[in-house]
């Protein structure tokens, strides 16, 4: 779907009884493919990155923005496992937020990523994202992301919310694997250097 047929459309696709998520994640797949805001024509093609990273290219993707890159998530990301922490160790507050697959499930004094980071729900909430700012530590129920540093943390949580990883548990109770194949569009957008490392 695109913008126009979106607007001629409008009543009866807000008529639908399923309108509010599909307009939520169409305005997030608009977002992440640099469509809701002017597009700077001086911005300089990130390719030198994707290079770096061994992979990526240069594509017309959705009729991606011309100075915008598209790479797989796996060459941009690295998803760490969490770590266990005994219930003795988790306090009921404290410096360092712990996360679980869905979210802060206590305190503790120490941080298995002092970098805000994106957890990233692996057994039970498969696919469940949380952001946290500041250090934290996540359960090994659960993924990590630090975001690279050309990317900020926002882009990407919302870049992460439009792959649907929720879609690739499995199980009785739902698990996420890193070795699971993401759906053909789990690409991350990028754009000039310059401008993802302001």
């Amino acid at each position: 779907m695109n913008r126009e047929l979106l607007l001629t459309h409008f009543d009866r696709i807000s008529d639908a009884p399923d309108a509010v998520p599909r307009m939520r994640q169409f305005i997030l797949d608009l977002a992440v493919r640099g469509k809701l805001v002017e597009q700077d024509p001086s911005d300089e093609v990130p390719s030198q990155l994707l290079e770096r990273l061994g992979g990526g290219t240069r594509q017309t993707y959705e009729d991606l923005p011309s100075r915008w890159v598209q790479a797989k998530v796996g060459r941009l990301l690295d998803f760490q496992y969490g770590k266990g922490l005994p219930n003795n160790a988790r306090l009921e507050s404290g410096r360092v937020r712990v996360f679980g697959s869905n979210g802060v499930v206590g305190y503790c004094e120490k941080a298995l990523s002092e970098n805000p980071a994106i957890i990233i729900g692996r057994k039970g909430s498969a696919g469940a994202l949380n952001i946290c700012e500041g250090p934290s530590w996540t359960t090994d129920v659960a993924y990590f992301v630090v975001p690279p540093a050309f990317l900020t943390i926002q882009f990407l949580f919302i870049a992460l919310q439009t792959l649907n990883l929720e879609s690739l548990g499995k199980g009785v109770k739902p698990g996420l694997s890193r070795s699971d194949r993401l759906p053909n569009d789990s690409k991350c957008f990028l754009r000039s250097l310059s401008k993802t490392a302001s």
